[in-house]
């Protein structure tokens, strides 16, 4: 099916730009809470090094938010062309 097929493709659901916002969102999130957890610690360095590693673990885990999934088929090289495109006849570089 496709795009001059019977069946129109998917829309995409969340364009990256809108992932990174809502990943920097839950980046925000994650410091406060770690902001939070640090309340009764006395430790010195603890109200800035516990949500910093609780943000960067969010930023580690939000990774590939926004980015095609090659499972469903949305595997593209970056100029466009699918991976499974090898037409006979064209050299490597065109």
């Amino acid at each position: 099916m496709g795009a001059c097929g019977v069946l129109r493709t998917g829309a995409q659901v969340v364009t990256r730009d809108q992932a990174q916002l809502v990943r920097l969102v839950l980046m925000c999130v994650a410091w406060a809470i770690g902001r939070i957890l640090v309340i009764g610690i006395p430790i010195d360095l603890a109200d800035f090094v516990v949500p910093a590693v609780l943000a960067a673990g969010v930023y580690v885990i939000t990774e590939d938010l926004g980015q095609p999934r090659f499972d469903r088929g949305d595997g593209k090289y970056w100029r466009g062309r699918r991976i499974d495109d090898d037409r006979p006849g064209r050299g490597r570089l065109n």
